[in-house]
């Protein structure tokens, strides 16, 4: 059954330290889990069923533009990535839409969360009367209320249908399918767990097994791995044993690795864990497997707008290009959670916590 819960464990989850805001979660419980990014970087179990106002319930969190220059001031106590010109943020206990200038533009009264919006649409979430659960739905830029709130958990759309979870009696999470934008099922609920179309596949799950449909809701690759990520830049990422390989999407594996714990690709680059001799490390590999980016960062995300966030041995925040070089250097100022997305970079802006700051000021004045 499921409850209500404080917005203070709402959203930990779209990531890890090396996932984009793409919400490409990797959800495995794999026997070897010290070795996975999710254990690595200290983050929660995945669950691929919330991300949108992103962060954790620290902040403030402020934007910042590829320079590092602060555009938005610090004041939320979440913030979400850019998508269409607008950011959802959570302001005064209040979930808002800001524009890049930091100007409220839309507040959807109706609901106590909400989320990025993908080809005019986000999902919204709507508590029941009595506070035992929630229902989803979706909104328009207006705020409007364009599919009423009965869903267990919806997703963004993608070029038309959207992931959704059924309720199973009232409180209980039922099967999923995939809804088109008046909320009608287009792909019937069956799955046990679905996610957003990437590309022409989507990843779905089917007992504790991962398979992936087409828009059809054809099977296209049947439910066998324990462990498999969406498909980004036409490779997903699987296990084969104990190391990390990359498979096409005709099912075929295309590319064989030696790490235990790796991304997906994004811009050209997948992040990978490495044991070194000063412990384990985060770097990069290119397509052919070859290391793009010599493992040097404590903690690092993937790229997004051809920057990626990094962590350096002294606990410090930067960003990177595409040849490990720092483009924003490392800072005390702010910092950058694994555990969201908040951090990539969006529409040319990116959401980072300024508690760092605020705690050394508060120090100085003792």
């Amino acid at each position: 059954m499921r409850k209500a819960v404080l917005l203070t464990g709402l959203l930990p989850l779209i990531a890890l330290a090396l996932l984009s805001c793409n919400g490409n979660v990797d959800d495995s419980t794999k026997k070897d889990s010290g070795w996975s990014f999710r254990e690595y970087t200290k983050t929660a179990p995945g669950d691929i069923k919330r991300g949108g106002v992103v962060g954790l319930d620290t902040g403030p969190y402020g934007y910042i533009d590829k320079t590092g220059a602060v555009v938005i001031p610090p004041q939320f106590v979440r913030a979400g990535r850019f998508s269409e010109g607008l950011a959802a943020v959570i302001v005064h206990g209040k979930c808002v839409y800001i524009d890049k200038s930091g100007k409220t533009v839309l507040v959807p009264d109706r609901y106590y969360m909400a989320y990025h919006f993908s080809e005019g649409l986000a999902a919204a979430e709507e508590l029941t009367v009595d506070g035992g659960g929630w229902y989803f739905g979706y909104i328009d830029k207006t705020g409007k209320t364009v599919i009423e709130p009965k869903f267990y958990w919806a997703g963004p759309f993608s070029e038309g249908l959207a992931p959704a979870t059924e309720y199973k009696e009232k409180t209980d999470e039922g099967k999923s399918g995939y809804i088109d934008k008046k909320g009608n099922w287009v792909i019937k609920p069956q799955y046990d767990r679905a996610s957003s179309f990437f590309g022409e596949f989507a990843r779905i799950k089917i007992g504790e097994k991962y398979g992936f449909i087409d828009r059809n809701g054809k099977m296209v690759i049947e439910p066998k791995y324990e462990s498999a990520l969406n498909f980004s830049e036409g490779l997903a990422k699987i296990y084969i044993g104990e190391t990390c390989a990359y498979m096409g999407t005709s099912g075929e594996v295309v590319l064989h690795t030696k790490y235990r714990a790796a991304d997906s690709f994004y811009e050209g680059l997948a992040g990978v864990v490495v044991d070194t001799e000063s412990g384990l490390k985060l770097g990069y590999i290119d397509k052919t497997g070859k290391v793009a980016i010599a493992p040097d960062f404590d903690l690092a995300l993937s790229f997004s707008e051809g920057l990626a966030a990094a962590k350096d041995s002294d606990g410090k925040w930067g960003y990177i290009n595409k040849k490990g070089k720092w483009v924003i250097k490392p800072t005390g100022d702010w910092t950058v959670h694994p555990e969201s997305d908040a951090g990539n970079f969006s529409e040319g802006l990116a959401a980072v916590d300024f508690t760092p700051k605020l705690l050394s000021e508060k120090n100085k004045d003792k």
